[in-house]
């Protein structure tokens, strides 16, 4: 409408034209500060969990996989050119100044977001996450079981959540709520696929695909999660490495 009407006034020849095309110019700069402000996030669908980095013989197995975000911990953490690298940290007793330390080592390491994995109360997580400030995409773990009220909050604060949906068979029972709640306000989400032991942490035979194996993983993905934008996370690139076939 503007551009119209300054086109129109250029045509009669009158001062008003120059005032509307300052208009248009304001306008534009405030469009392109606003996209600016937004975080910048690169496409995360396929992930897995480094708690021990990332080898150079691990990459033949994330292509095979098709890897393209890696949650690397961050006391392991290396830059690994095409893929998105998540500094992974997190603890029960931290608050809000510890996770604001990680933020602020990401951004320093160049890092494409962080993933907090505290696991605890999860209400005060959600208050922390609301306090955070930074231009780098921010996910959370969070369990399957979560009170539906608590996830919300979880989903409205962070920019992506993986959920810890380890009771097999019932995966897209188990988060039906949080997609739906993740596509409410825009958010990534990916189901997270045990891979260790059982015995192992507590993990009973239900909870993990350990003895399944990786191309169970990859059938229940996508006879549940296939043709939506549900992503998928593997627990963890040690247990991948030892459960691959090939």
């Amino acid at each position: 409408h503007l551009i119209n009407r300054w086109l129109f006034l250029k045509n009669q020849g009158t001062d008003d034209y120059l005032l509307t095309l300052k208009r248009i110019l304001v306008l534009c700069l405030v469009v392109l500060m606003i996209a600016g402000c937004a975080k910048e996030e690169k496409t995360v669908k396929r992930a897995v969990f480094a708690w021990e980095g990332v080898e150079e013989a691990d990459k033949q197995l994330l292509e095979n996989y098709r890897i393209d975000t890696i949650f690397m911990d961050i006391n392991h953490y290396s830059s690994i050119p095409g893929y998105n690298i998540y500094l992974l940290a997190g603890d029960p007793s931290w608050r809000v100044d510890d996770m604001e330390q990680v933020v602020e080592e990401a951004e320093e390491k160049r890092a494409d977001g962080v993933l907090f994995d505290i696991e605890g109360n999860y209400v005060t997580l959600a208050s922390n996450l609301s306090l955070l400030e930074s231009d780098l995409p921010i996910y959370v773990c969070m369990p399957f079981w979560l009170d539906e009220d608590v996830q919300e909050k979880i989903i409205q604060e962070a920019d992506g959540v993986v959920v810890m949906n380890y009771s097999k068979g019932n995966e897209r029972l188990n988060i039906q709520k949080a997609i739906e709640t993740a596509e409410k306000y825009g958010k990534v989400i990916l189901t997270a696929y045990e891979l260790q032991p059982v015995g192992e942490y507590g993990l009973e035979e239900y909870n993990t695909y350990n003895i399944d194996g990786l191309d169970a993983v990859e059938k229940n993905y996508e006879e549940q999660f296939g043709g939506t934008d549900v992503g998928i996370a593997f627990h963890n690139l040690n247990m991948m490495r030892k459960l691959n076939p090939a």
